[in-house]
């Protein structure tokens, strides 16, 4: 299984051809693909190039449900952080969506951020796009 973050809808957007070529290939392969909600929410615009995307994606949207919304909270608690932001609650749900729907590898642009959670989600691993 793999979840993908904003960072691989930014990618796809931008027509980045080994992108697409890894999302074709996972597909063939009847690799589940999970996109949570959040991050379609972060990264959609309404322009041709995310309709197109989105079209692609669409199947593979997650829901953001109540035990993924608790389980992303319970993540960021454990940071002891003063200050949340956005983006780091949008990580900490795309890490609570893969643990909660079974584990398997995170997809990401940026993998530091969503490595803050490695321990609170020890069976989902963090893979640089």
């Amino acid at each position: 299984m793999i979840t993908f973050d904003t960072g691989v809808l930014i990618s796809l957007e931008r027509r980045e051809k080994s992108t697409w070529d890894r999302f074709r290939r996972l597909r063939e392969r009847g690799v589940p693909i999970l996109v949570p909600v959040s991050c379609e929410s972060e990264w959609w615009r309404k322009s041709p190039a995310h309709v197109e995307v989105r079209r692609a994606i669409l199947p593979y949207v997650v829901p953001l449900t109540d035990p993924i919304a608790c389980a992303a909270g319970e993540a960021l608690g454990s940071l002891k952080r003063a200050r949340v932001t956005a983006a780091l609650t949008i990580d900490a749900q795309v890490m609570a969506t893969a643990a909660l729907r079974g584990g398997g590898a995170v997809l990401t642009s940026d993998p530091s951020d969503l490595a803050l959670f490695s321990r609170h989600f020890p069976r989902v691993t963090v893979e640089r796009l």
